[in-house]
């Protein structure tokens, strides 16, 4: 098939994607993306969402933006994947201006985020340790009811610390109210509280 033009519909390339990714791993599957898209194959709604979600597991963060631009140009601006992968490669590489701005474009285009829109952008604000700027997203996600879960409510402990104790407890007390359950990092966030903090 060296050297073949192959038409594939943009649902059968993101099947093929997913199906060297499971079986051999995101790298595998990018490099099959890749050759097929060197045989004239076109990419889609479909397709764009998991190159970026491949891109950004590798820690690709430039090829996930020239992607993202391209995206953008195709017309395809309005999957809340690519968001949600988009503003985890900015806070990364330490753009918090460009998540931010990346986040009110999405909305302005009618694109709701989601959890894993908000989780990211509270994580980004709490290594920059912007307080305020982290409850702020974790009152805006109440406010448009999207659901709050373990990544939610680890950000927020985190990044209140033992900084502010008695937010932190608050979280908390938010977290097992609402039926969640400690897991690994928020276990090891939570004796790091107790252990600086005289309570």
């Amino acid at each position: 098939m060296n050297g073949t033009n192959l038409k594939v519909s943009d649902c059968i390339l993101c099947t093929l994607g997913k199906g060297f990714s499971k079986k051999c791993g995101s790298r595998a599957a990018i490099r099959v993306y890749g050759n097929l898209i060197s045989r004239g194959c076109k990419p889609g709604q479909v397709t764009f969402p998991l190159v970026i979600s491949g891109y950004c597991r590798l820690k690709l963060y430039s090829r996930t933006e020239a992607l993202f631009s391209e995206l953008e140009t195709e017309g395809y601006e309005k999957c809340v994947v690519v968001y949600s992968n988009m503003v985890t490669v900015y806070g990364k590489r330490g753009k918090i201006r460009e998540a931010m701005k990346l986040v009110a474009k999405m909305k302005a285009r009618g694109c709701k985020p989601n959890a894993w829109v908000y989780n990211p952008s509270m994580e980004i604000h709490e290594r920059a340790e912007n307080l305020r700027q982290v409850e702020k997203v974790c009152e805006e996600m109440k406010r448009m009811n999207v659901a709050t879960n373990k990544a939610s409510y680890t950000s927020l402990i985190a990044a209140f610390n033992a900084r502010e104790f008695e937010t932190c407890i608050r979280f908390y007390e938010e977290f097992r109210a609402n039926g969640g359950v400690i897991h690994g990092a928020m276990d090891g966030i939570l004796v790091r509280v107790f252990s600086k903090s005289s309570h």
